[in-house]
């Protein structure tokens, strides 16, 4: 997953294209194959694919990804998919970062099949009070809707999204990115009623297969700048590791990782810088620092080092997250908590 490219300026979701070429080329030389959508979507129905296959998938609709990434990924010939704010096409230079105009999409569409353009929704992807226009209730006039004008207003939007996209390729246009992330069980039945679209992405961090909900199908988020290529690949890998109990001394990487983060050790591991959902977190024997608003925990077990392997404790991730990170007995993994908005 990747959003915005930018040779000036990188942070959050903001990579270069040279960081983003050397993921690709770094992904080919590690025996990985890019497939495009529609191979994808056979796969989900039981054909076959080459082994260790990837789906680039873009989010937002910016204009970079026609400036910067498109040529890189025509040059190599790597198929993508780009999750398009529909409502940007009607004034798409007219916001500090421009996003992609009709002209520019069909050039892209029109040039070959490497290219494919899906729904992240027309006007929904925005909040009122933090609150996500996809998954909840809005005022109106100082008025809350009622159950069905929400639901109305989210199904035509899906709707005039999926017919703006239609004419700009000639593949079906049947999947929806969710905004931020966010999803709800009304809103996976919203999109559902819609009509057209048979496939929504998440941001939750996981392999897709064949026995992926179609409508919580998982990505690993590779477009932030702290991301290295090496780290990307280490993050598929690590999708397939499991946790066993007890929870008190868990390898730091691993389950920041699990949970689509990312660490960075310093003096041998004593510190640690953690990274997730546009957060910093210092951390430092027992203390907890949020770099954002100065916010300071002071740890019940602190950093455990084994054999050169920072540990921390389930307790200590809770209190510095609270509930952004969720752990499945069952399934002995961790994730992020979905209603957690991480763009």
């Amino acid at each position: 997953m990747y959003h915005h490219i930018d040779d000036q300026g990188q942070g959050g979701d903001t990579i270069s294209s040279s960081l983003f070429k050397q993921d690709l080329e770094y992904l080919k030389n590690e025996g990985f194959s890019f497939i495009s959508y529609q191979q994808f979507k056979k796969f989900l129905a039981g054909s076959p694919i080459p082994d260790n296959a990837v789906l680039v998938t873009f989010d937002d609709g910016y204009e970079s990804y026609y400036k910067q990434a498109y040529p890189i990924l025509k040059s190599m010939s790597v198929p993508s998919i780009q999750f398009v704010i529909t409502n940007e096409l009607n004034n798409p230079k007219g916001g500090i970062t421009p996003y992609l105009s009709r002209e520019e999409i069909l050039s892209m569409t029109q040039d070959g099949e490497l290219v494919e353009m899906q729904s992240h929704t027309d006007k929904l992807h925005r909040k009122q009070n933090d609150n996500a226009y996809l998954t909840n209730r809005l005022l109106i006039n100082g008025k809350e809707e009622t159950n069905k004008e929400f639901k109305q207003r989210v199904i035509s939007d899906l709707q005039n999204s999926v017919s703006m996209l239609k004419p700009l390729q000639s593949y079906p246009v049947d999947s929806l990115a969710y905004p931020y992330g966010i999803y709800s069980e009304s809103a996976i039945d919203f999109v559902k009623q819609a009509g057209n679209i048979r496939y929504a992405y998440t941001v939750q961090p996981g392999i897709a297969d064949r026995s992926s909900d179609p409508y919580l199908i998982p990505r690993i988020n590779a477009g932030s700048p702290w991301i290295t290529p090496s780290n990307l690949v280490h993050r598929i890998k690590i999708q397939k590791k499991r946790f066993n109990e007890p929870l008190d001394s868990l390898p730091v990487r691993s389950v920041m990782e699990q949970v689509g983060g990312s660490v960075e050790a310093r003096d041998h591991g004593k510190q640690l810088i953690l990274y997730f959902a546009h957060q910093k977190w210092n951390l430092s024997s027992n203390v907890a620092i949020n770099q954002d608003d100065g916010q300071t925990i002071n740890l019940s077990h602190g950093i455990i080092n084994k054999s050169g392997v920072s540990h921390i404790s389930y307790s200590d991730l809770q209190m510095i997250f609270g509930t952004k990170i969720l752990y499945d007995k069952k399934k002995k993994r961790f994730y992020p908590d979905p209603t957690m908005s991480q763009e």
